[in-house]
C-alpha cells in the first residue's frame, strides 16, 4: 500500500486552476441569486438581459482569474467575506464586497 503524501502547504498550478474554476462557479451562483432576488423585487425586463449577461460573464471571468492568481486559500477567505461566513472582526470587507456588487448591478441597470 503506498504511503499517503504529506501536505506541504504549497499550492501547485493545478490547485490554482481548480481555485479559478471554483471561483468562477461561485461567482456565477452568487450572481444568479442576486439577479433572481432583483428580478423578483423589481420586476422582469427583457431589455436588460443582454447587458446583464455580458457583464455577468465579465465578473465570472474576473473571479476565475482572481482564483488562479490568489490561490485556493485566499479565494476561500474572499468568498467567506462575500457570503458573510468569515470572521466578524473585519465587517468592512464584507460591506465593501457587497457595495461593489450592488454598484455593478446599478451600472448594468443603467446601461440596460
Amino acid at each position: 500500500m503506498p504511503r499517503p503524501r504529506r501536505y506541504t502547504g504549497r499550492e501547485t498550478l493545478a490547485d490554482r486552476i481548480v481555485a479559478g474554476l471554483l471561483s468562477g462557479l461561485a461567482m456565477a451562483a452568487t450572481l444568479f441569486v442576486v439577479t433572481a432576488v432583483e428580478l423578483f423585487n423589481f420586476g422582469f425586463s427583457f431589455d436588460a438581459l443582454p447587458v446583464a449577461h455580458l457583464w455577468g460573464m465579465v465578473l465570472v471571468g474576473a473571479a476565475a482569474v482572481a482564483g488562479v492568481v490568489m490561490g485556493p486559500r485566499r479565494m476561500a477567505v474572499a468568498f467567506g467575506y462575500l457570503w458573510g461566513t468569515e470572521d466578524r472582526e473585519r465587517q468592512w470587507i464584507t460591506a465593501a464586497l457587497w457595495a461593489a456588487i450592488v454598484a455593478f448591478i446599478a451600472l448594468v441597470a443603467w446601461l440596460g
